[in-house]
């Protein structure tokens, strides 16, 4: 989250910055303004993360499995994968 804040503040610096470069030009100015509401409605995190990409291979695993399985079957599953042979 504080990289989101971080990316609107510095859109918000960079956009009054461009609007007093272009106060003389009214048609600039427009672009500039939609382009602000554009960056201010989006995440950035959404521009640079797909939609199917995992976290690691277990957080791939365990969404895979928990598309399958119950959520018993799951826990079962990950007990008797991690215990310890005696």
């Amino acid at each position: 989250m504080r990289e989101d804040y971080a990316f609107k503040e510095a859109t918000a610096m960079a956009f009054v910055g461009y609007r007093n470069e272009m106060s003389q030009d009214a048609d600039m100015l427009k672009l500039l303004q939609e382009s602000a509401i554009r960056n201010f409605a989006s995440s950035p995190l959404e521009a640079i993360s797909k939609k199917d990409e995992v976290a690691s291979p277990i957080h791939d695993l365990l969404e895979k499995s928990l598309s399958k399985l119950e959520p018993k079957q799951l826990v079962d599953a990950i007990i008797t994968l991690t215990k310890k042979d005696k």
